[in-house]
């Protein structure tokens, strides 16, 4: 048995009762070893037949001239005619083409080194992806030529192709068969701004070129100004999740590097505070292109500023009045708008207080305060404690208390306003120390008390729908772009119907690149989006207000299909309006802000996502990347939920395993990331279902056959038994 390569195995009985295998690997094959890469399934990467990249090279490389492929089969791309100087060569280190290759739209060509033959072997389906930017407005009918076929992609200048990225291609099941071809223009950029087609192939070399053709005499032809950054050539016609595999597998979008943000801000990363907010000059810093945010009339307490509190210490502020700090006779403390150190209690005089009745009379103070929690240590019980009064409804004849006797954190109750019917002449709310028997002093010394209003919201900037805002100028201008944001509204179920300022906006007097999210009534909700100046109805039941990860690009709304104007965008942006002089604004919550100038496919917007450590667009989410390992081989597999989706963690998900026999059985299924699993089915079909827990999955299944054959002229009969070591 080991001469032929298979471990031991147990049959209890012939073919038909359970067997244990021990690792025979005939089915599909495990991840890769540790090479710190993506899981990609094998006999996918086995299709794949060139993949490039050119990061990392310079014009000094000693193999300038050439970019190895990746892949193991020697398929590596020369590059003809180029000066390797800037503007045809690798890009300078501080600009925007670090990390890409340009041609000089002359003669400049990146050509394969072997025939298209040669590369993709015997099969005739193909797909071909290259990552490019246009530095040339002059479009081409001439990208990704794949040699004498003449299978290429087709650009337009509609709005003019200059600065625009896209990582483009197309797929062919018989490349020799004209006009067999289907475009994939959904990962990134604009996908309105090519096509592919597949003409006649008179005239052509039989070669592969990123941009332009060689003519049958290898004269370059068609050549433009482009930035190329890789690709790959698969043999194989592929589905979108099989393209994002290899693109992470071979890290061609390099995120943060090669497909970057234009500009991105984080609150928590950044560290502003309500205390040290003017030490960034009031500003969101840009982490990666050094367009800061200017933030106006932001309050930098309770709802306005950064974290969110239902309640403001101070005169004047949720209450209208606190103790007085005066040496020996009264508070001493030192103090926030949401935090109090107290070492010196004066006993008789209310911490923060206002009388709702005065003189019998109804005061202005009489007012609703929210719940809010609060946080309270150095409390001495044998002393004092603390006491907080207010209204449990606005109909009660006396006041309500809550006293505070210990350590620790209270959720203290909304206070109502009064609608008359208190009974005392004068009445107050508030918090206030309490003497705990008639021998403690009216002032209580060398005390270290704090209390603390703890945030609703935290790590966020909040503006309060009032006024706030921020403006940003000097933005490159966008035709094409991607902005996405953690946030959440911060209206109410009552609060009234009014017309809301936006997330953020590019907007001039309908022109710009957006305007994302703009709420047009609260109750029911309406919300709308705007795209070049075109607007664009949302349904009700987005998740407005749930702290959440939105998107938008040129033709989607968090996956949704969107459409775009014609609108020209502004170099200016606003945050929580819609332009200057608009007197709509935002009442929200914003974790971060991240803006590309192009589309992109929520794969490309995930990695970047969690490269800059900004968060998941699917929390409590597992992706759904099942790795299967059998111990002989099986006929068939498919899946209730498609590879590469995500899905709530604890779904159900059903495997559907079609055996290679009707006779075999199979006899066990396990996994390191599905729970709960159970198996039914006969006759060669069997349903798997369980619920997933992590990601990836891996599964373990174990087939009970017959054996009939371990080599070409060797048999076994049904009575032999294999005995396990």
């Amino acid at each position: 048995m080991n001469a032929i390569g298979l471990n031991p195995i147990k049959l209890d009985a012939i073919g038909l009762d359970p067997i244990r295998m021990n690792a025979i690997r005939l089915g599909v094959p495990v991840a890769s070893s540790g090479s710190g890469r993506p899981y990609i399934d094998p006999e996918l990467l086995s299709h794949v037949k060139m993949a490039i990249s050119t990061w990392g090279k310079t014009n000094d490389d000693p193999d300038r001239a050439v970019l190895k492929d990746l892949t193991p089969n020697g398929n590596d791309m020369r590059l003809l005619n180029f000066g390797f100087a800037e503007g045809s060569g690798y890009g300078l280190p501080g600009t925007d083409f670090e990390g890409w290759l340009c041609t000089d739209g002359v003669d400049d060509m990146i050509v394969s080194e072997k025939t298209v033959d040669e590369m993709i072997g015997d099969s005739k389906e193909c797909t071909v992806i290259s990552i490019i930017n246009y530095i040339s407005d002059i479009g081409s009918d001439h990208v990704n030529v794949l040699g004498k076929r003449f299978i290429r992609n087709n650009m337009f200048e509609r709005n003019g192709l200059n600065g625009k990225y896209y990582i483009c291609g197309y797929t062919s099941s018989s490349i020799n068969e004209i006009g067999n071809v289907t475009v994939v223009n959904d990962i990134l950029g604009d996908k309105n701004d090519f096509t592919a087609s597949y003409p006649t192939a008179a005239g052509v070399a039989d070669y592969f070129s990123v941009i332009g053709y060689l003519d049958t005499n290898n004269v370059p032809r068609k050549c433009v100004k482009i930035a190329y950054a890789g690709g790959f050539i698969a043999n194989k016609v592929l589905t979108t999740d099989e393209i994002n595999q290899i693109i992470a597998y071979y890290n061609l979008d390099r995120p943060g590097q090669i497909i970057k943000p234009q500009l991105y801000y984080n609150i928590k990363k950044q560290g502003i505070t309500n205390e040290n907010h003017a030490e960034f000059n009031d500003q969101l810093i840009d982490f990666v292109g050094g367009h800061n945010i200017q933030l106006n009339n932001i309050g930098w307490e309770g709802e306005s500023g950064i974290n969110s509190y239902p309640v403001i210490f101070g005169v004047n502020k949720t209450w209208n009045a606190q103790g007085s700090k005066e040496d020996d006779k009264y508070y001493i403390y030192t103090s926030s708008a949401n935090k109090y150190n107290i070492t010196q209690i004066k006993i008789s005089s209310s911490l923060f207080y206002s009388y709702i009745k005065r003189n019998g009379e109804l005061t202005s103070d009489n007012k609703d305060i929210p719940s809010f929690k609060l946080k309270v240590t150095g409390l001495d019980y044998d002393k004092f404690y603390l006491a907080y009064y207010y209204l449990k409804s606005s109909d009660v004849e006396v006041r309500n208390v809550t006293d505070i006797t210990s350590d620790g954190i209270y959720e203290l109750p909304k206070s109502f306003a009064s609608d008359g019917s208190l009974t005392e002449t004068n009445s107050y709310i508030g918090l206030s120390f309490i003497r705990k028997s008639a021998n403690i002093p009216d002032v209580v010394k060398n005390v270290n008390v704090t209390i603390e209003v703890l945030p609703t919201i935290e790590h966020a900037l909040c503006l309060d729908g009032i006024n706030d805002f921020g403006k940003v100028t000097g933005l490159p201008v966008l035709k094409d772009y991607t902005i996405c944001a953690l946030r959440k509204w911060l209206y109410g179920d009552s609060a009234t119907s009014v017309e809301t300022g936006s997330i953020v906006s590019k907007s001039k007097a309908n022109q710009g690149a957006f305007i994302l999210e703009q709420t047009l009534s609260l109750n029911p909700t309406r919300c709308g989006t705007w795209n070049f100046g075109t607007f664009n109805a949302l349904t009700s039941d987005d998740k407005l207000n749930e702290e959440s990860f939105t998107y938008q690009t040129k033709y989607s709304y968090n996956g949704n299909p969107i459409q775009a104007g014609a609108g020209i965008d502004s170099d200016s942006m606003w945050l929580g309006t819609i332009r200057d002089g608009d007197s709509r604004f935002s009442k929200l919550a914003l974790w971060s802000l991240i803006l590309f100038p192009y589309s992109l496919s929520e794969f490309l917007l995930e990695r970047q996502l969690r490269k800059y450590k900004a968060g998941t667009l699917y929390p409590d989410m597992i992706e759904f990347r099942p790795i299967v390992k059998s111990n002989i081989p099986y006929s068939s597999i498919s899946y209730s939920v498609n590879p590469g989706v995500y899905v709530t963690e604890g779904s159900t998900v059903t495997i559907t395993i079609t055996l290679s026999n009707a006779s075999d059985k199979l006899i066990g299924v396990s996994s390191n990331a599905i729970s709960d699993i159970s198996i039914s089915g006969d006759n060669g079909v069997y349903e798997v279902t369980g619920k997933v827990t992590k990601s990836p999955q891996k599964i373990s299944i174990v087939i009970s056959s017959y054996l009939t054959m371990l080599g070409n002229e060797t048999l076994i009969s049904n009575e032999t038994l294999i005995k396990n070591e």
